[in-house]
């Protein structure tokens, strides 16, 4: 079938080259494809998230949320947050994300933790150094 639109254009292919390029034109039909359904996948998606930020139920949802998370902070000092700490915190996210955000929670983080990924990292580096020895 593409063979027949090359030698329209005055390009002849016979044998093996008409199979490449009937290959090459299905390929780039069926990437076209895909790649349009992806676009207009990410068109709707994106219409979605444009329509329901205006949404009443979404401002309550966040109402709810900071109203959970007021005064949540754990460690030390918990439920004292100083707030030009919280100011800080907030505008470094700001930067970061883009957008204004909301502090909900302040977790403190014991320095002392050691993390599982750290841990067996260690281990399996301390264990290959074993010297073993031989007779």
């Amino acid at each position: 079938m593409m063979w027949k639109i090359f030698a329209i254009v005055g390009l002849d292919f016979s044998g093996w080259e008409q199979k490449v390029a009937e290959g090459v034109g299905l390929m780039v039909v069926g990437m076209g494809v895909v790649f349009a359904a992806l676009m207009i996948i990410g068109m709707v998606l994106g219409l979605l998230g444009r329509i329901l930020r205006g949404q009443p139920g979404m401002a309550a949802a966040e109402s709810m949320a900071s109203s959970a998370g007021a005064g949540a902070a754990e460690g030390p000092g918990a439920g004292r947050m100083d707030p030009k700490l919280v100011a800080v915190l907030a505008a470094a996210a700001a930067v970061v994300a883009g957008r204004p955000v909301r502090i909900q929670r302040i977790t403190y983080l014991n320095q002392n933790t050691i993390s599982g990924w750290a841990e067996m990292g260690r281990i399996a580096i301390h264990t290959s150094h074993n010297i073993r020895r031989t007779r």
